[in-house]
Formats: C-alpha cells, sequence, structure tokens
C-alpha cells in the first residue's frame, strides 16, 4: 500500500486540495481482519496517533486509483461533516446508508468523481439504488432526511440479514458470506462507521488535534473553496453540519478567522505536506532471538545462551523511500542551504532520505556534510540514469517512492520509469518544458 500513498494524494489534488491535506495528516493502517472488511477512519489521541485511515488490503488491491481516492474522500467527507457525533442515539446501520447516500452523491456531483467508472460503484449506496423506483425522494437533501425515509420503508432487501456490509460474494448481496474485502450486490456501504459510534472526550480531542495539524498546512482560500462548494452541492447538509458545536468543519473556520494560521507558508513545508504522517507498511517478521538452550544441552549449563528463530513475531515497518536532488547550476545554487534545512524535517523512522546534488552528472551527497558538487550546465537524464544504476548495483534497492528535485527547469528531456513519483520544485525564472506529464510541480515562489 505504500507505493499507492503518492497516487492517491496526487488524484486527491485533482478533486480538491483539503481532500488531500486530509490525506497527509492522517496515519494508513492496514488492518486484514473481518471486523474492517473495506475502510474506515478512527481517531486515537492515548497512541498520539491522531486521525487514523483503517483499510482493509484486500479490499484495497481490488480498487483502482479513482477508487482507492473516492473512498479517502469519502471518510474525509465524513469527518468534516462531523457525522459521527450527528449519529449519535441513531439505528447505526440506518445511519450508514442515509450519510454515504449524502456523501456518495456528493463527490460526484459536487467534486467530480465519475460513478460511471468508478470500481464497485453500483454496490453503493445511491438515491436510485437505496429506493428504487419512487420518484418522491429529493436530492441532495441532509442525511437526517435520508434517514427518517428509512426508518418508514426499512432497509432494502439486499442490506437485510446477519453480517457486516461488504463481506458477501460480488452479486449476491448476501451480507455475512464470503471473505472479508469483498464488495457486495448493491447497497453496500463504503466504510464501517463503528470507530465513531458514541464518540467519547478522547476521540473528541483527537479530532481537535487533527484540526491543529491541518491549520499548519492549509489556507484560509483552501477552505472558503472547499466550503462554498458543499454549501452549493447540498445547502441542507451543510447547514446541519454547522448547527452542531465544536465540528472539524466550524472548528477549522473558526481557527481560520481568529488567524491562527501563516497564510503563506514557507516552500520548506510542503516536504512536510508531500510525506504527510505516512508511517509505511506493516508487516510480521521471524525475530532471532538469544534463548537458553534445549534439555538435551543441559549438561553443558546454565549459562550458554544460543541463536534461536522463535515462532513468535514482530510488526515492523517498511520505510518510505525519498531521494532528494538539487540542481547546482549558478541559478539554484543559493537554493542549497535550504534544501539541506527542509530534508533534515523529514522523520527518519519512517523514511530513507538519500541526497544528491547534479548538473551535467550526479554526486551523492549527505545532510550530515552538507557539501555539493558539480556547478556546471544541467541535463535531467542523469538523475535517471543515476537511479537505475543504484537500482541495479545494489541488491535490495528498489526505485524511490519519492524523488525530489529543485530546478530552474533549464536542462534537457528526461524518461523517468516512474513519472509520477517525481515531484518538480520550480525557482523563479523557472522553465516547465522538461518536466514530465505526470510529474508533479510546485512553485516555490508560491511557499516565499
Amino acid at each position: 500500500m505504500k507505493e499507492d500513498y503518492f497516487k492517491v494524494l496526487h488524484t486527491l489534488r485533482k478533486h480538491h486540495s483539503l481532500f488531500a491535506q486530509f490525506w497527509t495528516v492522517g496515519n494508513l493502517i492496514e488492518l486484514d481482519h473481518p471486523s474492517v472488511p473495506t475502510a474506515g477512519i478512527a481517531f486515537d489521541k492515548k497512541t498520539g496517533e491522531g486521525l487514523q485511515f483503517i483499510i482493509n488490503p484486500n479490499f484495497w488491491a481490488r480498487l483502482d486509483d479513482h477508487a482507492k481516492a473516492f473512498v479517502i474522500g469519502h471518510e474525509i467527507m465524513h469527518v468534516y461533516l462531523d457525522h459521527g457525533r450527528r449519529a449519535l442515539g441513531l439505528d447505526p446501520k440506518l445511519a450508514n446508508v442515509a450519510q454515504d447516500i449524502v456523501i456518495n452523491h456528493q463527490l460526484v456531483d459536487t467534486f467530480g468523481f465519475d460513478r460511471a467508472t468508478l470500481t464497485f460503484a453500483e454496490s453503493y449506496c445511491w438515491r436510485d439504488t437505496v429506493f428504487p423506483g419512487r420518484t418522491d425522494v429529493d436530492a441532495d437533501r441532509c442525511f437526517e432526511y435520508y434517514y427518517n425515509l428509512l426508518e418508514e420503508s426499512g432497509l432494502p432487501e439486499s442490506m437485510e440479514g446477519e453480517g457486516e456490509p461488504g463481506e458477501g460474494e460480488p452479486g449476491e448481496g448476501k451480507p455475512g458470506e464470503g471473505e472479508p474485502g469483498n464488495v457486495t450486490g448493491t447497497n453496500q456501504t463504503v466504510d464501517i462507521h463503528d470507530f465513531m459510534d458514541n464518540a467519547s472526550q478522547d476521540v473528541l480531542d483527537a479530532i481537535q488535534d487533527a484540526v491543529e495539524d491541518l491549520m499548519d498546512r492549509i489556507t484560509e482560500g483552501e477552505v472558503d473553496s472547499f466550503e462554498e462548494m458543499i454549501e452549493e452541492g447540498n445547502p441542507e447538509e451543510s447547514e446541519k453540519m454547522k448547527q452542531q458545536a465544536g465540528t472539524m468543519g466550524g472548528c477549522m473556520r473558526k481557527r481560520i478567522r481568529l488567524g491562527k494560521i501563516v497564510k503563506k507558508r514557507t516552500w520548506e513545508g510542503v516536504v512536510s505536506d508531500i510525506l504527510g504522517r505516512f508511517n509505511g507498511m506493516q508487516r510480521d517478521i521471524d525475530l532471532e532471538l538469544w534463548t537458553q538452550p534445549n534439555r538435551r544441552l543441559a549438561g553443558m549449563g546454565n549459562d550458554m545462551i544460543l541463536p534461536a528463530t522463535v515462532s513468535d513475531i514482530v510488526t515492523v515497518r517498511d520505510k518510505i523511500d525519498v531521494w532528494c536532488f538539487q540542481d547546482t547550476s549558478g541559478s539554484c545554487e543559493s537554493y542549497a542551504k535550504r534544501f539541506f534545512q527542509a530534508l533534515a524535517t523529514i522523520p527518519d523512522d519512517r523514511f530513507r532520505v538519500r541526497v544528491f546534488c547534479f548538473d551535467t552528472k550526479v554526486y551523492e551527497t549527505s545532510l550530515a556534510s552538507g557539501k555539493l558538487y558539480g556547478f556546471g550546465g544541467t541535463t535531467f537524464q542523469p538523475i535517471e540514469n543515476a537511479i537505475q544504476k543504484i537500482v541495479q548495483e545494489e541488491e535490495k534497492t528498489k526505485y524511490p517512492q519519492a524523488v525530489f528535485i529543485v530546478t530552474d527547469g533549464y536542462g534537457s528531456p528526461v524518461t523517468p520509469e516512474f513519472p509520477d513519483r517525481w515531484h518538480w520544485f520550480m525557482t523563479d525564472g523557472h522553465s516547465s518544458h522538461f518536466v514530465p506529464k505526470k510529474s508533479t510541480e510546485y512553485m516555490l515562489s508560491d511557499y516565499e
């Protein structure tokens, strides 16, 4: 899943920058367990991890980039609209369906997701699938409106029965059967909402912490734009959300109006925006320990210990590889110091950072040394050549998940194997002529 982090980030930005900002402050947690057949969102203040995106890897593997971004956007809308608090005291299953109707239509109608090409789209809850054949169901109403209709009519037949939504075989519409991660039949909720039920004060505090994290990443314009789009798309749902004291959206607006955030950030902050808090992918490994010998060796004494691979396993995290390249041609040399300062903020417990500089050649350096080399002309293909050479020569090294380049863009054509992993930080008077189409480009002047 770690390889998908930047793809999802890039896709979310296409629909709204605030979706991408939420993605960077949340922790991505894989959980292959029947309790999470698809995805969910949680807040954990006790562990200090705040906002958590909990995803079943089997479900995730069956989605394309568009569908993955839709699932994350769906989770974010639950948070922003304060659905956890607003559903307190209601029937959880009915509330889940009603909330999904609102969010699914808003993501499609307001934020540009395409239902026609969305993986599993017809398995999800829509007005026309939850209330088939009915002409008296209004569009763009609050979730409480759809909840009241469901109280009167009951759940659709495809959702009746035991088990968690999303666990049956595709097309059967029989919840409770099949392997976790399967989206079934019709009218299945995109996610599970159990983590937000009966929110405690710790959860509410963690939501506030998530707001605090966002404050360092967003501008007033981003929130205004997001708020306006939601109000235009579904005025009633937006108004219901505003009536709740302390909602995510309300807290964000209040903090910004009070001037608690920097209106224009320095470009070094882009590094943390891109990387966010992504914690890598958890995996289990056999752990080799030193242990006492078995009884057959007891006669050799009790002070002897031998290495042994025990049956217990421990969870570790794979780090993300981030390789950074500083253009050392004359026009970019002045950015070198700030380049090193920005890279020093990348947490080394979750990211493996390698530092390079380049002109017509690539030179590896380090944060500790702070040394730069080159200072000649500029060509970009040597960057890709250097990456490929390292990957070939170093047995366990793979193509990095992120490549950062600070440059003015004047150089030569480059054909990266993975252009979508390249992030270009462009200086004043830059040229975008040689930036691959699938790469992401940032203007440093936007952050000065």
